[in-house]
């Protein structure tokens, strides 16, 4: 369920997952030419297996201007990470409710493994 609160996307706004701890505007600026970068791309990387950073997303931002393209500090990406048990998200919404049924876990499961592949040609495109 937690996906769909915070997406893999890309385009449109950033979905912040921790929303007291967001880049400045002078850290969303191009190293070159100083514009306001653009916000290209977020992934939800999730570490269940470690507490602190059981809800992960990665954010992407980029310059637009060809002069700018391949230089350093045109590209910007930020990590925003939350512990499993946050003041924001409430664990009913992404927890273990269907422990017990097997065929939901397998068609989650699935669900899952289709949208990492999908996320993987994204960034194998990049």
């Amino acid at each position: 369920y937690f996906r769909s609160f915070l997406p893999s996307k890309i385009g449109g706004k950033p979905a912040w997952l921790n929303p007291r701890n967001i880049p400045q505007p002078s850290d969303l600026k191009c190293g070159q030419c100083q514009d306001p970068l653009k916000f290209l791309l977020q992934l939800y990387a999730p570490l269940n297996q470690f507490d602190q950073s059981y809800h992960r997303m990665v954010y992407i931002f980029i310059c637009r201007k060809h002069e700018c393209c391949g230089k350093s500090g045109t590209i910007k990406a930020f990590r925003s990470q939350l512990p499993l048990n946050n003041p924001f998200y409430d664990s009913k919404f992404y927890g273990n409710g269907n422990e017990n049924d097997d065929e939901s876990n397998e068609n989650e499961n699935e669900c899952e493994l289709k949208q990492q592949q999908k996320e993987d040609e994204i960034l194998a495109k990049l």
